[in-house]
């Protein structure tokens, strides 16, 4: 008799939480058949603890916890000759935006260390767009990376399209880059300069069309390569000083740029680059 390779899962509920909070782990066996569970293994993503009261037990198929840290939980069991081990990570942050990749800390963790690396209170000309995104490796990996000094990258532009291409490094799930200038506002229908001044005017002529230029809100529009932010084939996030712009659902040609949904998160509700 031929024993097929059974499919082993640990899911978590809920994935995300505000500070410290329960969270249900539970194992499924598909297709079902009895198993019963080697071990149960948290570990936070920086540091030690952020479980209690104490860990998961073999005896708990289902175990629910107080999760104060992000971090994986793994379990592990062997069905007939196979061993077998699935995780899922938490997320534990100081304020929730309701979205599965908003509030994923490692995802917010990166937005931080790329907006930082932006220099984005620096002068004009020493600021420089931070590129980075989530990845699927050839060996399957999913990889969550920035990038600096990408080829063309400069104070209004993360990296060149005519010399780097995201699928080069693998499956493109997700990409950020940051705006690292606060956009001018628009008042009485008229764009006004932003409070911070010529501090937050466009380098010229490096990116602006004229020494007093500013940055307008929301995604980049296509420029000489013909690639803007809206046409991009994945999701992807923007930073800038003020807001962020979740492109959910992305346009996979260009034609298809004025279907694109994209909406703005206000970042003094809930700034999604805070994470513990």
């Amino acid at each position: 008799m031929t024993i097929f390779r059974p499919q082993f899962t640990v899911n978590a509920t809920p994935r995300s939480v505000a500070n410290a909070q329960s969270v249900t782990f539970n194992t499924t066996v598909t297709p079902s058949v009895e198993f019963t569970l080697s071990g149960w293994t948290w570990t936070p993503d920086s540091g030690s603890g952020g479980i209690a009261p104490n860990g998961c037990t073999t005896s708990e198929k289902t175990c629910t916890r107080t999760i104060s840290k992000s971090g994986c939980m793994k379990a592990t069991t062997t069905i007939g000759p196979y061993a077998l081990a699935d995780s899922v990570h938490v997320s534990v942050l100081p304020c929730l935006r309701n979205d599965s990749i908003l509030d994923d800390s490692r995802i917010r963790r990166k937005l931080a260390e790329a907006w930082n690396n932006s220099n984005p209170n620096g002068p004009p000309a020493d600021r420089r767009e931070q590129f980075g995104m989530r990845v699927r490796l050839p060996s399957g990996q999913i990889v969550d990376t920035n990038f600096t000094n990408l080829p063309g990258s400069t104070p209004c532009q993360a990296y060149d399209p005519t010399l780097f291409d995201p699928r080069s490094v693998g499956d493109v799930l997700l990409t950020w880059h940051t705006h690292p200038f606060e956009p001018a506002h628009q008042v009485g229908g008229q764009w006004v300069p932003p409070a911070g001044g010529s501090a937050e005017g466009l380098p010229y002529p490096t990116c602006g069309s004229g020494p007093n230029s500013y940055a307008y809100p929301g995604p980049s529009r296509a420029g000489n390569t013909g690639i803007g932010d809206t046409n991009q084939p994945w999701p992807q996030v923007i930073v800038d000083k003020t807001s962020t712009y979740w492109i959910a659902q992305p346009a996979t040609t260009a034609n298809q740029v004025n279907n694109v949904r994209w909406r703005t998160v206000n970042r003094n509700a809930c700034d999604i680059l805070t994470y513990y």
